[in-house]
């Protein structure tokens, strides 16, 4: 009785679990996904012959294509323009010779100007000859300075002197006159001063400096000048002319010795000098060049002597090589190309603004887009650099034309009065350093148009989808890295105002807190001296402790967050864009086959398929046809001329277009939490499947046991019907239950009761094999997925994984995986 009942509480269990309404609501949604599986595994040639494409998506996908496209036709353009510019620039500055005679001005007054020479020492070769012991950057008193100028600078010019003016380069038996084979000095050699205003008052403590000092004359150049500042001098003045002119039988070395010897018990140089700077020209014929050199000497406050050459060449044909006209005319082309571009554009624009009646600033900003700024940047950048190197021409102009006409030559400027003599020298350097600054100026500009060129690169990178990868990382990383930078700049900065502060005293690196700056990022990069760290630094475990922990936070640990950040948004750009992505020669394919086309008379104009639907769904007419289905037969009755098979690819395009658009992006981050959430999904389904099997296995048994209940009854039944018979004296075989043999009488119930248990038997296999066949089927799926990497099999096995959704509501998560290789991960783990 306990076992009857127990039998009929698993029947109610399984009965009650098929018909429960959340099963029969599993049902349905499999079934309805079944049918949108089933929808979606139609090709793509019979969706649009079915049901057509929404005229929204295909006007989407031409306007992208007609945007791609001219991006693409634009990116020639852009590397031309910049090609141009690079060639234009590197052929009129000369760099390779403007850098050569820097080095070699720097080496003879730097390294071979020497002075504090020692009497008779014997030299390499055994002669005994007077040896100059110090150089520039000995120089720490005015005596040294003095010495310097008189012993080392001016004794390196002497072979440029006037008096020793050699028109053949004959007469060059002096080792330091080297330099002389190929420049000449041109004009005398200029001192003049910057000096600061001097009294008590500037003093910072006043009663301090009656006490213990003298009048004061503050300024704040301390730290080692740059050559920008170090050109041109606030209110120049103490101006002395060396003409080195012979006169009245006076050498140009004895007036040199003379005028030095005034200027030092004159006290030129006083406490009020902020910066001496004495200046001469050379010109090399070779070149056609004229270089201005600047001897410089900063007086800092604490008493240290800053001293440098800085020489600035000036070619005086800035059009030597013909070739560099065509390089100018094709960039000035290429700018006069995008300007007419642009004002076509900003004129449909304006007109299409008028036919609206749009508000001035809903104008403004329609038009005002990043592209467009960038194109006006570049025409505005661009302007700027040619007028800057117009202005320069001009002053070369000038300054070569008065150059002819001058008398300054070796042999006139011996029969100009010192008046007219001095007066030919100002009016050299007025035409040259202007010229010579604007140089400098104009380099440094035309530095940053360069970057402005690259945004039009930009441009074009942008609507191509390969090279968008790099630009759409780091606009998608964008936000993340500045937020990862307020917190990066706070540590950065942190450790910059520490090493300021523990390095600032005892190294220019870390003097200021911009060379503390630049000096962590040089560490940040690899580029720093360690020895000098602990050398020249407070102490070795102040250093140590500095740069280990700066090393390991902000190099180590820092820079790899950043490359997390950047690999982060690479994936997910990287799985928007898809393995099938156009490449840049593909594309240019495509523009070559639609223009092909064109010509061929096979195909019209994305432009003007896009005007046959209208720019924009301005009316409520226009608006619903956008929401509209379009099919190709009606494609080709709106665009009169479009042929049914370019009608065909274009739907079919924008239907791949979009299907490939609507599906979910990943990063890593999502990656990981995905698997995370799959896991907890899986481990559901694997307890929902189980409890089926479960049900179906107590279902089965249930069968079973009602089966076999039967069968004992009816052999219970055919015992007392032989029993009774065997009572009643009728002749019959032996019963077969007691014997191998049949009888008649008791035949038939025992192949009954054969077929039963047959029957059972066969419910047992049928019912293992169905649980093999569903194992088979997962298994199947995990092994297969990764393999598959056409569309239409891979809906294959997402109809196979929607047939569980019968069984349990989770197995929708399977279904609802884009990407193969997570959901064979998924099933792999439902296997495990």
């Amino acid at each position: 009785m306990g076992k009857k009942t127990a039998s009929r509480g698993n029947t109610d269990e399984v009965e009650r679990a098929l018909t429960a309404p959340e099963t029969e609501r599993q049902v349905v949604n499999a079934t309805d996904q079944y049918a949108k599986l089933e929808e979606e595994a139609l090709s793509i040639k019979d969706r649009i012959q079915k049901h057509g494409v929404q005229v929204k998506v295909l006007m989407d996908f031409i306007d992208s294509e007609i945007t791609q496209e001219q991006s693409c036709e634009s990116l020639p353009w852009a590397i031309a323009l910049f090609a141009a510019f690079a060639v234009s620039v590197a052929m009129h500055d000369q760099n390779n010779v403007v850098l050569t005679t820097k080095e070699m001005i720097q080496t003879a007054f730097n390294d071979d100007a020497n002075f504090g020479y020692v009497p008779g020492m014997a030299n390499a070769a055994g002669v005994t000859e007077d040896v100059g012991m110090k150089v520039i950057w000995n120089i720490h008193t005015t005596d040294h300075l003095w010495a310097y100028l008189q012993e080392g600078a001016m004794a390196s010019l002497s072979g440029g002197f006037y008096e020793n003016y050699d028109p053949y380069n004959t007469n060059i038996s002096n080792p330091k006159a080297l330099l002389w084979q190929y420049n000449r000095l041109v004009a005398g050699v200029r001192l003049q001063q910057q000096i600061e205003p001097t009294g008590y008052d500037k003093c910072t403590a006043e009663e301090l400096a009656w006490k213990f000092s003298g009048p004061c004359s503050p300024w704040d150049w301390v730290l080692t000048p740059q050559l920008k500042p170090s050109l041109t001098l606030n209110n120049p003045t103490r101006k002395e002319w060396l003409s080195l002119v012979p006169e009245n039988g006076v050498t140009a070395e004895q007036q040199i010795a003379e005028t030095f010897k005034r200027l030092d018990e004159e006290q030129y140089i006083d406490a009020a000098t902020a910066r001496l700077q004495v200046s001469f020209v050379l010109y090399n014929a070779e070149l056609n060049m004229v270089t201005v050199v600047y001897l410089l000497f900063a007086f800092t406050r604490p008493g240290l002597i800053h001293r440098d050459v800085l020489p600035v060449s000036v070619l005086l044909d800035p059009y030597q090589h013909k070739i560099t006209w065509a390089t100018d005319i094709v960039f000035v082309i290429l700018i006069a190309r995008i300007v007419i571009t642009e004002a076509y554009e900003l004129q449909k624009h304006l007109k299409k603004s008028a036919q609206n009646d749009s508000s001035a600033w809903e104008d403004f900003k329609s038009y005002v887009d990043i592209w467009n700024v960038v194109d006006w940047t570049s025409v505005a950048g661009a302007i700027a650099c040619i007028s800057l190197w117009v202005t320069h021409c001009l002053g070369v102009d000038e300054l070569r034309n008065w150059l002819v006409t001058s008398d300054l030559d070796p042999v006139s400027v011996m029969t100009l009065d010192p008046i007219t003599r001095t007066e030919q020298y100002d009016r050299l350097m007025e035409l040259l350093e202007p010229v010579a600054v604007h140089s400098v100026f104009a380099q440094h500009t035309m530095s940053i148009f360069p970057f402005v060129i690259v945004l039009r690169l930009f441009k074009s990178f942008a609507a191509q989808p390969r090279l968008s990868l790099v630009t759409q990382t780091l606009y998608k990383a964008s936000v993340d890295v500045l937020h990862f930078l307020l917190v990066f700049l706070t540590i950065f900065f942190t450790y910059a105002v520490g090493g300021m502060s523990l390095f600032g005293h005892h190294m220019e690196d870390f003097a200021t807190i911009l060379r503390a700056v630049n000096s962590c990022w040089r560490v940040i990069l690899g580029d720093f001296d360690m020895s000098q760290l602990i050398l020249e630094g407070p102490g070795y475990f102040e250093a140590m402790l500095w740069f280990w922990t700066f090393t390991l936070l902000v190099v180590l640990i820092m820079f790899n967050m950043v490359l997390s950040i950047i690999m982060d948004s690479y994936t997910e750009v990287k799985s928007q864009l898809g393995g099938d992505s156009e490449t840049l020669f593909s594309q240019t394919y495509e523009i070559y086959r639609r223009w092909r086309g064109k010509q061929k008379g096979e195909r019209v104009s994305l432009e003007y398929i896009y005007k046959c639907f209208g720019e924009e769904a301005d009316t409520e007419e226009e608006r619903k046809l956008q929401e509209t289905f379009i099919k190709p037969v009606d494609f080709m009755e709106k665009c009169p001329g479009l042929q049914e098979r370019q009608a065909m690819r274009l739907l079919a395009k924008a239907l791949e277009s979009h299907d490939s658009q609507e599906g979910k992006t990943h990063t890593l981050s999502d990656a990981m939490n995905t698997l995370a959430r799959l896991e907890l999904q899986i481990e559901s389904i694997f307890h929902a499947m189980s409890t089926i099997f479960s049900l179906k296995h107590k279902k089965t048994q249930h069968e079973r046991n009602k089966t076999q209940q039967s069968a004992d009854r009816k052999l219970a039944v055919a015992k007392q019907v032989m029993q009774f018979t065997g009572a009643k004296g009728f002749k019959s075989s032996p019963s077969p239950i007691d014997s191998n043999g049949g009888a008649d009488s008791g035949q038939g119930l025992s192949k009954d009761m054969q077929q039963w248990m047959r029957s059972i038997e066969r419910r047992q296999v049928s019912c293992a094999k169905e649980i093999n066949e569903l194992k088979r089927s997962i298994q199947f799926m995990a092994d297969g997925l990764p393999g598959m990497a056409l569309e239409n099999e891979f809906r294959e096995i997402r109809t196979l994984v929607s047939q569980l959704l019968a069984m349990h509501p989770m197995a929708q998560a399977v279904v609802s995986c884009t990407d193969p290789v997570q959901a064979s991960d998924a099933m792999h783990v439902v296997i495990q």
